[in-house]
């Protein structure tokens, strides 16, 4: 299910020796798909994944497979020079970058919320 989608899409970071997937009747849904597909854009080395009888939107599988289209996927070139360590510190560096971008979003709304005297 999404649950396991979404284990499996974490070992996409570290694990680059993997090139065929096949994940078909493990009701996977539209959590999963999206989960699987954002972890694709860091793994260069997955070239097919199979997903059929799951519940994954149409939009979903057509992202995931533009995303293994992508030859620029899993940080290109240099991502090969890289160890599995050095991949998922990179990968957690992006992550870190994303959630300081969003607290900063919400220490901006609970000011805005602060100036027009609500309490917070």
């Amino acid at each position: 299910g999404d649950a396991g989608a979404q284990s499996l899409a974490a070992s996409f970071v570290i694990n680059q020796t993997l090139r065929d997937i096949r994940l078909n009747g493990n009701l996977i849904g539209k959590k999963g798909g999206n989960k699987l597909a954002n972890a694709l854009k860091c793994n260069g080395s997955i070239v097919k994944i199979g997903l059929e009888k799951n519940n994954v939107i149409r939009s979903e599988q057509a992202r995931i497979q533009e995303i293994l289209k992508d030859e620029k996927r899993g940080g290109g070139s240099n991502n090969d020079e890289l160890s599995p360590l050095e991949r998922l510190e990179a990968f957690i560096e992006t992550k870190d970058r994303e959630l300081e971008k969003k607290d900063e979003r919400i220490a901006s709304l609970t000011a805005d919320l602060v100036a027009k005297g609500c309490e917070v």
